[in-house]
């Protein structure tokens, strides 16, 4: 895809609206993180926090602010062949309002899209390009997670947003009772819902997120197995080599050797 703007958590005031008849001459993704109004075929929406559109080329554009600040993200883009287009036309329809359930897991990638856009990276189109799949890749999850009707879907969402963020502070020593408080559920009760929503134990995926990570940096960075051990939380280095020979069958030492050697 070709990039025109990028913008992140952008505020507005109260009185804020965009209004371009013919569009804006290309592709428009946008994220509303607080409520809003869309015109859409001659309707207006009342729209809630939380809701993604993607405008077609030269569809009209008509949203703004009700009555208080709003704050979006979006991405003004063209596709560069026919396979991107049908890649995202696959996953989303132009000119649709969808609810998303975990904004912040999609506002996210716009984010880092942003910071790679402002970097001095000499690689940063490719990660640019990269960091767009993810984005797809997490709005395609999100609008599918719409469309869950197990009996545990009511927590899916909070369960969702609680498993990002233990793969995202891999340095914290996560408990059972700790992440259940953070739902308002008892540990025995969120136990069984997060094992019966993701086919494993809160504190077996704790582990499984430490090691891969641990697994990234031994193979793309330089650091010290015991400094690794170090970013994934752990006190004693004995510990951590232990559970990742338990989980890779490899220790930490075996595994990066293997991975240089393989390249």
């Amino acid at each position: 895809m070709k990039l025109h703007s990028i913008g992140y958590h952008y505020r507005e005031n109260s009185n804020f609206y965009i209004h371009r008849p013919h569009g804006s001459g290309d592709y428009l993704l946008l994220l509303t993180l607080t409520p809003g109004f869309f015109k859409i075929n001659g309707e207006t929406i009342l729209t809630k926090p939380n809701c993604l559109i993607l405008f077609n080329k030269m569809s009209p554009q008509f949203y703004g602010s009700v009555n208080q600040p709003f704050c979006n993200d979006f991405i003004h883009f063209e596709f560069e062949d026919e396979a991107e287009q049908s890649y995202v036309s696959s996953i989303i329809s132009y000119d649709t309002l969808y609810e998303i359930p975990t904004m912040e897991l999609v506002s996210r990638k716009v984010r880092d899209l942003s910071f790679e856009h402002l970097s001095a990276n000499s690689r940063k189109e490719d990660s640019m390009q990269l960091i767009v799949k993810l984005l797809f890749l997490k709005i395609e999850e999100q609008l599918k997670a719409n469309e869950l009707t197990t009996p545990y879907s009511p927590y899916y969402h909070d369960l969702l947003s609680l498993r990002s963020y233990i793969y995202n502070s891999i340095d914290k020593k996560h408990t059972t009772q700790e992440l259940a408080s953070r739902l308002d559920l008892s540990p025995s009760h969120f136990h069984a819902l997060y094992k019966k929503t993701f086919g494993i134990s809160c504190i077996q995926d704790v582990i499984v997120s430490k090691i891969e990570f641990a697994k990234y940096h031994l193979t793309q960075t330089n650091y010290q197995i015991k400094e690794i051990s170090a970013l994934c939380g752990y006190e004693n280095d004995v510990h951590f080599m232990r559970q990742f020979k338990k989980l890779t069958g490899y220790t930490p030492k075996e595994y990066r050797n293997r991975v240089s050697h393989k390249e």
